[in-house]
């Protein structure tokens, strides 16, 4: 839960990739790189509430974790 209306999942697995060798190192930085914009976008949306008084839209935040992510 981001917020009490926005959830966000992260799917790292195998399952397209199965033919592939990855190795296990690229895997759990992948899960780890998502937990870390889940946790970016959490605070944001209490940031957001804060200062803003009213919840993030699905579109702020979106926006705010696209951001993020063009970035990294």
């Amino acid at each position: 839960m981001l917020d009490d209306h926005i959830c966000l999942a992260f799917a790292g697995g195998l399952s397209a990739f199965d033919n592939f060798c990855i190795q296990s190192d690229l895997l759990s930085g992948l899960t780890a790189d998502g937990r870390v914009l889940i946790d970016k976008a959490r605070v944001e949306c209490q940031n957001h509430r804060l200062t803003v008084e009213d919840p993030v839209t699905v579109e702020y935040i979106t926006r705010h974790i696209a951001g993020i992510q063009q970035v990294l």
